[in-house]
């Protein structure tokens, strides 16, 4: 006897209880820098399969009354009953001939061809649910001011098959801002069943190449010891997703009864388009609970080498960090560069005009420019009471002229009218 392991259970569990807490479902990934890519792999998981099935159901009437309403053929065990009111959680109540059973799903034997899927290879469930308006998400006592409807001819009762096959994902992922996204690229769901029955394993062989993450000669499948908890009667399965929810009082539903707690958490659950991509509940609430199964299955590498991200059986990406690029907009440089060209045309100007007249350009000292500028006048002659007058000069205008005609000046400070004057000695 082969059970399955309490991360797989506890998975199951949390995806039952909060289908809508994506983030609880997700495999367990490591990015360094919160934002990541990995290149196509490949990967073992069960994929959850739905049909909607309501063509096959039937509605059986007495005296004008429906009755009960249940799958044709083989399967018409599986039905909303209206059955005679017996307090005890047993299937229906009746109350005018009107059905009192809500939701019903049951998990098929091994072995058993449901109308589209194969439990042989995998497990099946048939659901029969009525779409009616749910209230408070309490146990609906009289406090609160709010009909439970009951079922009759103009219900509309929605029939859905379902089923949880071993398959083969080709995956594309990418981490961003932390934030971990998938996408299926291709799914491979023909397995080949080996070895005798109660000893029975499964193979699966995608043709696919390097392009969908797949090794040459790379081989998936369920060993005997997973296999056999899959499919057999009375396991998790069947106890975790199977049950019913109906009517405890005989009149107008006075209260919902659920078969167990999971059930009571899918006929709750509240999907939105972000969480899943169909309008019904029960394939919302069964593709949660497949994502929960594989979450466990992905984990395992990790859980089983103690979270070693080296190990073999990891898919491995690139992390992305961030950094800064500089775009050279060249149009927007004219303006500084023309500016830059202009400066520079100036100081080829100032040099041309500090060569003609014969200064080094190169030099900084100011001496020059104290007899840069001086009085024009006769040789020899000089006013009392002017600044500083010069006989025309012998002196060229070099820079040793410069340093010539400032070593022949004598001159003495002396206050002339109230004013400091700089006069020359006459000596």
């Amino acid at each position: 006897m082969y059970d399955l392991s309490p991360d797989l259970i506890g998975n199951m569990y949390t995806a039952v209880f909060q289908p809508t807490q994506t983030q609880l479902l997700q495999p367990q990934f490591t990015c360094p820098t919160g934002n990541c890519t990995w290149d196509p792999f490949t990967t073992f998981a069960l994929c959850p399969l739905c049909t909607d099935v309501s063509s096959k159901l039937s509605r059986h009437w007495t005296q004008g009354s429906l009755d009960f309403v249940a799958f044709s053929g083989s399967f018409s065990s599986v039905n909303l009953s209206s059955a005679d009111f017996s307090g005890d959680g047993g299937f229906g109540a009746t109350s005018n001939g009107l059905l009192h059973e809500y939701l019903v799903i049951s998990k098929l034997p091994l072995g058993t061809m449901g109308y589209v899927y194969n439990s042989s290879i995998g497990a099946v469930w048939l659901s029969i649910r009525a779409d009616i308006p749910i209230g408070p998400t309490s146990d609906n006592s009289s406090t609160f001011d709010y009909p439970i409807p009951v079922i009759d001819n103009t219900t509309k009762i929605i029939g859905m098959e379902c089923a949880m096959m071993p398959c083969v994902m080709s995956l594309n992922a990418t981490a961003i801002n932390g934030a971990y996204q998938e996408q299926v690229l291709d799914t491979f769901t023909d397995a080949e069943t080996l070895g005798p029955a109660g000893q029975q394993s499964l193979s699966l062989r995608p043709p696919w190449g390097p392009e969908s993450g797949m090794e040459k000669g790379q081989t998936f499948g369920m060993a005997t010891q997973a296999f056999t908890p899959l499919t057999q009667t009375n396991m998790v399965f069947d106890t975790i997703f199977s049950g019913s929810v109906e009517s405890s009082g005989e009149n107008d539903g006075e209260a919902f009864t659920f078969t167990s707690d999971q059930m009571k958490a899918i006929f709750y659950a509240n999907f939105t388009h972000s969480s899943c991509d169909s309008q019904d509940k029960i394939v919302c609430s069964f593709q949660a609970f497949a994502k929960g199964i594989n979450k466990a299955i992905r984990d395992a590498p990790l859980i089983e080498n103690d979270n070693n991200v080296n190990s073999t059986y990891v898919a491995r990406g690139n992390a992305l960090i961030n950094t800064t690029f500089v775009h050279v907009r060249w149009e927007w440089l004219s303006l500084p560069v023309f500016i830059l060209f202009l400066s520079f045309i100036s100081w080829l100007g100032a040099i041309w005009q500090t060569k003609r007249a014969g200064l080094p350009w190169w030099d900084v000292k100011i001496l020059p420019l104290l007899y840069l500028y001086r009085e024009e006048t006769e040789e020899g002659s000089m006013e009392a009471d002017s600044v500083l007058v010069e006989e025309e000069s012998r002196f060229d205008s070099s820079i040793t002229g410069y340093k010539e005609r400032s070593e022949a000046v004598k001159a003495r400070l002396v206050f002339a009218g109230g004013r400091p004057r700089l006069r020359l000695n006459s000596d």
